[in-house]
């Protein structure tokens, strides 16, 4: 298992800053710290702009995406996120059968020796997780939230049902 696996929504984030870059932008370059990747560091790397402490996704073109004012901040929308995700249904694992076995098991279903589980029942409905989740990320940093943002979108998948 790599970092990434374990990190809530790929964002893998170090206690304290690798290395400092500098981003060229109008009118003047910004000085930044890395203090984490989104997925792989080599495609997107999360740092913290010295000027005023807000943090950013910096791709390998070169582009800034804000995310948070503040490394805190972030640190509390990847907290809340990991809740929401650990709240959840646990993801089944597959099940790997030969050709022979899949075949003997559809044979069983076909003749009603096989019933179909029903699906669990998470403890907390998936509207009461993205509603609980909603309201700590705008108690942290209702901005970082705003259509476009990448929290917006991450928020919208989480409501999809999607992460």
């Amino acid at each position: 298992m790599s970092a990434v696996d374990d990190a809530p929504l790929g964002l893998v984030l170090h206690p304290d800053a690798t290395r400092s870059v500098q981003i060229p932008a109008e009118p003047a370059a910004r000085d930044a710290r890395v203090i984490g990747y989104l997925h792989d560091p080599a495609e997107a790397e999360i740092v913290e702009l010295t000027d005023d402490s807000s943090v950013a996704v910096l791709t390998a073109r070169g582009e800034l995406h804000p995310l948070n004012g503040s490394r805190e901040q972030l640190d509390e929308f990847v907290a809340a996120f990991a809740e929401y995700i650990g709240s959840g249904p646990r993801p089944t694992p597959p099940t790997v059968l030969s050709a022979a076995e899949a075949a003997e098991k559809l044979a069983q279903f076909r003749a009603g020796m096989i019933k179909p589980r029903p699906a669990p029942v998470p403890e907390r409905s998936h509207r009461d997780r993205v509603r609980r989740l909603r309201r700590r990320l705008v108690t942290v940093e209702k901005p970082a939230l705003k259509p476009g943002s990448w929290w917006h979108t991450q928020l919208e998948q989480a409501r999809d049902d999607l992460i």
